[in-house]
């Protein structure tokens, strides 16, 4: 698949809404987490995302990346200056084909984070604004736990920024009531714990045991990098395990 450059060059200037945490005085407004499209608008008119399909946008501040999933993975790379203002770069994205209005809304929602110019936080309500644009997020609740737990999650798709392919071998994983993680890369056999901090995930002490053939190696090189840092999200039966670049894990619930 064909990696489509999205070019947003927008400038974000320090907004005057208050924040869930303290901020310094005169500094950037705290943009770092993931947020949820609640309702937009831009040059191509109002973002109508359907029911079963969501907008999603994770902020690193620490690495400077941004990210999220509309119909496709996207993401990038951010400057921050001292005076709260901020630079975006190219954006890459995924070409994966959607049904519609999905397509359509994934269209405007890109039209409109390139016209942006300024970002206000009130608390967990995030807004961006631009020439006819405003971009209205909240943070993503907590993970559900929960559903996570004692579940058997079969992994069904790798997501490498610019391609989605199907996995190989018997990969899939499991989070115990314990925090404890059990799993396969589809060649190696993963162990550790993991914790729950606000809307992450964070696996700790992870371990893959084992060797892998040469078909192998790269899935399981992709299953390792995201698990070492991702962001978890639950939607009905299906697992998503993403990065801020874009790269994902998908699994499936097949057993509880």
């Amino acid at each position: 698949m064909t990696i489509i450059l999205v070019t947003a060059c927008a400038r974000f200037a320090t907004g005057a809404g208050g924040s869930a945490s303290p901020e310094p005085s005169g500094g950037p407004p705290d943009l770092a987490g993931a947020w949820l499209l609640r309702h937009g608008s831009g040059p191509d008119g109002d973002i109508l995302v359907p029911d079963d399909h969501r907008i999603t946008l994770i902020v690193d501040a620490g690495k400077r990346e941004l990210g999220g999933q509309a119909c496709n993975h996207y993401g990038g790379r951010f400057e921050l200056d001292d005076d709260g203002s901020i630079s975006l770069g190219v954006m890459g994205m995924t070409e994966m084909a959607c049904a519609e209005p999905m397509m359509t809304a994934e269209a405007a929602y890109h039209a409109a984070l390139a016209a942006v110019r300024e970002v206000e936080r009130d608390g967990d309500v995030l807004t961006l604004t631009g020439d006819g644009t405003q971009l209205v997020f909240e943070r993503l609740p907590p993970v559900p736990d929960a559903q996570l737990r004692g579940t058997r999650w079969t992994l069904e798709s790798l997501i490498r920024g610019d391609a989605v392919s199907s996995v190989q071998g018997d990969a899939w994983l499991m989070l115990d009531e314990d925090l404890g993680l059990t799993g396969s890369t589809g060649c190696r056999e993963l162990s550790g714990r993991y914790v729950v901090s606000g809307d992450q995930l964070v696996p700790t002490d992870l371990r893959a045991d084992g060797a892998c053939t040469t078909d192998l190696e790269a899935q399981d090189r992709h299953v390792i990098e995201v698990l070492e840092g991702f962001l978890a999200a639950v939607d009905g039966d299906r697992l998503t395990f993403s990065l801020p670049n874009g790269n994902a894990l998908v699994y499936r619930a097949t057993d509880r």
